[in-house]
């Protein structure tokens, strides 16, 4: 029985890598290897990110009883990718995604896509001196998004760095909405007060 799953698997791939067909792999040097590329792949994944706005209206990301749109996303992702330039984030900047899997990693993940940047995602259940070390040795940049300030490990870390972005939930400033508190930060952050 494995046997033919494993034939079926082989004539599946066979099948979809030919010559001509949409994920066709051909040999290609990268990097001073060769290795199998596939020949239609977009150059970057900012592409595959763009192209998903001729989606608009239709569901994105649904999250409990939250629902977002691709047209909605894509607003906050500009947003948060003008943000990030706006405060010094540069093409070999790395943007700390400390949180857990909420719909604002998306945004913060296509965000650093769409500006060239690296998303460096972090475990945010790290413990203090965890979280401090990593802030410390790889990243340029934090992002700390859905958790109140009480309930976050490392809230000194995350303030010492050159930015944060907040969602507090059932609690924000403006509102439980992401792209209210990632206004609001924005706010704070350019008339000169430490963002939470």
């Amino acid at each position: 029985m494995m046997r033919g799953v494993i034939e079926h698997y082989k004539s599946a791939r066979t099948e979809l890598t030919a010559p001509g067909s949409p994920f066709e792999v051909v040999r290609q040097t990268v990097m001073g290897s060769d290795i199998l590329v596939y020949k239609a792949a977009p150059p970057n994944v900012r592409l595959i990110w763009e192209s998903t706005a001729a989606h608009g209206d239709k569901d994105y990301v649904v999250y409990e009883d939250e629902r977002y749109s691709y047209a909605d996303i894509h607003a906050q992702v500009r947003k948060l990718a003008d943000y990030l330039v706006d405060h010094g984030a540069v093409r070999g900047t790395r943007v700390a995604l400390a949180m857990r899997n909420y719909p604002e990693w998306v945004v913060g993940y296509w965000a650093c896509v769409s500006i060239g940047v690296a998303a460096v995602g972090m475990n945010a259940w790290w413990t203090a001196p965890e979280m401090e070390y990593a802030l410390d040795t790889i990243v340029t940049f934090a992002s700390r998004t859905r958790h109140a300030p009480e309930q976050t490990s490392c809230k000194r870390c995350v303030r010492s760095s050159r930015g944060s972005v907040t969602r507090v939930r059932g609690g924000g400033r403006r509102g439980d909405r992401f792209d209210d508190e990632l206004e609001a930060a924005a706010t704070a952050v350019g008339e000169g007060v430490p963002a939470p």
